[in-house]
């Protein structure tokens, strides 16, 4: 992803409704600039330098503001482990069990064939499908 200038963070954030303050305007930034799915404990300790007065929970309030306007994603990877994502486009995840990064799979075409996938049963509705990988990635095999 490229990093965007602060004009284009708070454009984009007046564009779903929301408030572009300080704080904001950095946990959005830092989401766009590092696509390496942190956590909101990651995104506290590298912004902390930066904002002194940030606190913990405003970037869990944040987090959840964005989720809720549909700004970013939440990515479940591991019981316990709720990670952050802004790039919406449809793609899968793959954690190295080794490392511990995780990496997006993007599908050809960026486009998810998810037609292989078992059918809901009568009177379900899916709202959005999470594939993650797990295994070893091409640096920690060799």
């Amino acid at each position: 992803m490229k990093e965007l200038s602060e004009s284009e963070l708070i454009a984009l954030l007046r564009s779903c409704g929301i408030s572009p303050s300080p704080q904001r305007i950095a946990i959005y930034g830092y989401l766009k600039s590092h696509p390496v799915h942190p956590t909101a404990d990651v995104i506290m300790k590298e912004l902390k330098p930066h904002l002194p007065t940030l606190s913990l929970t405003t970037v869990y309030n944040t987090l959840k503001l964005f989720v809720s306007k549909k700004l970013v994603s939440e990515v479940i990877i591991e019981d316990g482990e709720l990670r952050f994502d802004a790039d919406l486009k449809d793609h899968a995840h793959f954690k190295c069990t080794r490392c511990q990064q995780v990496f997006d799979l993007f599908p050809e075409g960026n486009r998810m064939d998810i037609s292989g996938l078992p059918a809901l049963p009568e009177g379900f509705s899916a709202e959005s499908v999470h594939i993650c990988f797990r295994g070893k990635c091409s640096s920690c095999r060799e």
